[in-house]
């Protein structure tokens, strides 16, 4: 099913298992202010660019899921993700910490490989998921050469993902700020 579609648009049609997991499309092949976020699947997004398109997908209690679906001029793209449930059951294992008392970090950005700081410690480059992390309020970076640094405060929750998906802006200098 199309509508009103060019032949400079495509349509992708996402679906999950389990059911009405959040997910989030670019509107182009970065993310802009302009996206498609926290929708609800099974959805189809109309009238896509034709090219790559970035897509998460994020359910409580199983792993987020993210990747690029190309979408080609006149079609339906589909994309159907099998979610993979977490260890939140607590079985097995060696009486670690209360489970209740963190949650997990997902952070991507574009450009990719910015190097992400969490309270001030680098932890990585995106893309990147911190399991674990203790609940409350963090502050996180990230860095990469030729962009403006970006920083904010981000809230953790008992037992769930956090998204950040940062769209990095290029600094004139050439170097990265901070």
């Amino acid at each position: 099913m199309t509508t009103n579609q060019t032949n400079n648009t495509g349509n992708l049609y996402v679906t999950s298992t389990p059911s009405n997991a959040n997910v989030s499309v670019s509107r182009s092949s970065a993310w802009t202010g302009n996206d498609y976020l926290n929708q609800k699947t099974p959805i189809t997004f109309y009238n896509l660019s034709v090219g790559n398109h970035l897509v998460i997908l994020t359910k409580e209690g199983y792993r987020n899921y993210s990747t690029t679906s190309y979408i080609y001029a006149g079609q339906t793209t589909t994309l159907s993700v099998t979610l993979n449930a977490t260890n939140s059951t607590g079985g097995g294992g060696g009486g670690g910490g209360n489970s209740t008392q963190v949650g997990h970090l997902s952070v991507y950005s574009v450009p990719s490989n910015a190097s992400v700081r969490l309270d001030y410690v680098t932890r990585g480059v995106t893309p990147l998921t911190l399991y674990n992390i203790s609940v409350g309020s963090h502050w996180i970076t990230l860095i990469k050469t030729g962009y403006e640094t970006w920083t904010s405060n981000v809230s953790i929750y008992a037992g769930q993902y956090t998204v950040i998906s940062q769209t990095l802006t290029t600094n004139s200098t050439g170097n990265s700020t901070g």
